[in-house]
């Protein structure tokens, strides 16, 4: 059936590093669409990126890490079964044999090859001050 059909395979590099994955996510913040948690201890103030890298070689095993995902406790699947991988890095780059759809905060953003480098600059922000207290 279409579950035990193996996954494209991508080429990934991060900060050189070769890894082959079937999904990548690549956070610079802990929360996506909300309140669904990709990247736990990470927010946008911190330096950097972390790449999750999916190591499924079957549709089955990918449904059961976004599952794992989905519900948090992709840390614990890691641990478990050690086919998702978390790594802090700078630069991720992805290619893959044919072009695969690739994202950007959920709105599609082209194929691969893709290069993705952390921000070497520090963005200042203006935030309002908490209600009651003067900035």
């Amino acid at each position: 059936g279409a579950l035990v059909e193996p996954v494209d395979l991508l080429d990934v590099r991060i900060d050189g590093r070769a890894v082959q994955a079937c999904w990548v996510i690549v956070a610079n913040a802990a929360h996506y669409a909300g309140s669904f948690v990709v990247a736990p201890g990470m927010d946008i103030a911190h330096k950097g990126l972390q790449a999750i890298v999916f190591k499924a070689r079957t549709r089955a095993t990918l449904t059961r890490q976004v599952i794992s995902l989905a519900l948090g406790r992709l840390a614990e699947r890691s641990a478990r079964q050690g086919d998702v991988e978390t790594l802090p890095c700078m630069r991720v780059t992805i290619a893959s044999a044919r072009p695969v759809p690739a994202q950007l905060d959920g709105d599609l953003f082209g194929t691969t090859p893709l290069d993705i480098a952390a921000a070497t600059d520090a963005l200042q922000l203006i935030v309002p001050a908490e209600r009651g207290k003067l900035a």
